[in-house]
């Protein structure tokens, strides 16, 4: 059958413990600016990037709605979603 199996149940599972586990920030971390350079193999603007205040206010936004959302509220919205 495959799949995972939880070390403990889905709703002590917060999302955004599944992200940081994973070590992926949707913006920042190590690599962001180097993995995402448009068509140069270097970010040119490394040191005054327009866009990372915007990506950093996109990233907090997003982790505190995950961070109040756990596995099972995600298996509760599909159940819904297969009723309709």
């Amino acid at each position: 059958n495959g799949g995972y199996r939880l070390a403990r149940p889905a709703h002590e599972i917060v999302l955004q413990d599944v992200l940081v586990r994973l070590d992926s920030p949707l913006f920042g971390g190590p690599g962001f600016c180097k993995n995402h350079t448009g068509r140069l193999s270097s970010c040119v603007h490394d040191a005054s990037c327009t866009l990372r205040g915007l990506w950093t206010a996109i990233d907090r936004a997003v982790a505190d709605v995950l961070a109040g959302m756990t596995l099972a509220d995600l298996m509760i919205d599909r159940a819904i979603e297969e009723e309709a």
